[in-house]
């Protein structure tokens, strides 16, 4: 639904990210102080991006900044020690 609210993550944040059909655990390498946009980074080759995904928030999701750009779902990772 368009208008919800940002999720607001944070630089140094892991997530759980799941793009083009595959999942994996990222960091949040960069992310603007309104939270509508971020870079992640990744060990891995994610919809054919090689190591980092750039995604803008939409007003709805997250998506890549190109227009009809796919859509990211993006989930709060927690490490157990």
């Amino acid at each position: 639904m368009r208008g919800e609210p940002v999720p607001m993550l944070k630089r140094g944040e892991t997530v759980r990210l799941t793009f083009a059909g595959r999942t994996v655990d990222a960091f949040v390498a960069l992310a603007s102080p309104n939270g509508r946009s971020l870079f992640l980074m990744f060990d891995a080759v994610v919809g054919g991006y090689v190591g980092g995904l750039p995604l803008l928030w939409d007003g709805a999701a997250f998506r890549e900044p190109f227009p009809d750009g796919r859509s990211a779902y993006i989930e709060h990772r927690t490490w157990v020690h």
